[in-house]
């Protein structure tokens, strides 16, 4: 399949800033366009993708999922990213970038500087690629959505994306789901909650937390922070932690979605 891209107006016009190597059969694009989705592409057309998107001024949305891209093609991606001033959505989920090709999208985006929202679900993402995506948070002020849903980061991977979000004043939206952060990790999200962030929904689903983790999160709970969706299905969490969170809603008025959901609760 070909590359498509989605234009703001309806009306067909080959945009300026892409290489005829990118654009082809049935592509629709005009000096309007706001997002860019991709099917399928080969090494030279990314290239050539990528040189474009580093001085592109209309594209404000790349949804890349499920393209196959490797370690490889995130390095070559990442070098057009790294200069382009205009990218607000970054869609990368369902590939296989690890942590290489993280790393070179996070060192890049931190170039960048003006991202709001970044999707890597599903990329074997480990500790290594964390604890560049929490120097690329740590250094944001403007990104207000983080997913990383699906991947492989453990306790130290988590406790570093904790303290970046910490660092962070513009993140809303926090996911962590089906990691391996464990109580940790938990902690370290649960203690940044706690320093006047305005983080309103986080998810740390399916990450191996006991009720350490969950009295951390209950702490900031109590402490009125701005949570408005707390996700902490498939966890270990027993009655004790439960209790405290429980207890913790009466003290708080920001929350309105709480799911618990199959945790070790009698």
């Amino acid at each position: 399949m070909p590359i498509v891209l989605f234009p703001k107006k309806d009306k067909p016009q080959l945009a300026r800033g892409f290489s005829p190597k990118v654009v082809r059969l049935n592509v629709r694009i005009n000096e309007d366009i706001e997002e860019a989705s991709l099917a399928n592409i080969s090494r030279s057309g990314l290239l050539a993708l990528s040189n474009d998107i580093s001085s592109n001024r209309h594209v404000t949305k790349l949804d890349f999922r499920h393209v196959c891209f490797g370690p490889e093609e995130g390095s070559i991606l990442a070098k057009g990213l790294a200069t382009n001033r205009v990218l607000l959505d970054l869609n990368l989920q369902h590939n296989n970038l690890s942590d290489v090709g993280t790393l070179a999208v996070a060192q890049a985006l931190t170039e960048q500087g003006v991202l709001e929202a970044l999707t890597l679900d599903a990329n074997g993402i480990g500790d290594v690629g964390a604890y560049a995506l929490a120097e690329y948070v740590s250094s944001s002020r403007t990104l207000k959505e983080l997913r990383l849903f699906d991947n492989h980061i453990l306790q130290d991977g988590g406790v570093a994306i904790g303290n970046a979000v910490a660092k962070c004043p513009t993140l809303r939206h926090l996911d962590l789901g089906l990691n391996e952060i464990g109580d940790q990790g938990a902690v370290a999200v649960a203690t940044a909650l706690c320093d006047y962030n305005k983080v309103s929904k986080l998810s740390i689903r399916a990450n191996g937390i006991t009720s350490v983790g969950g009295k951390a999160l209950a702490k900031a709970l109590r402490k009125d922070c701005k949570l408005r969706s707390l996700d902490l299905r498939v966890n270990r969490l027993r009655d004790d932690a439960v209790k405290h969170i429980f207890e913790a809603l009466l003290l708080n008025s920001h929350l309105q979605e709480l799911d618990l959901g199959r945790n070790s609760i009698r």
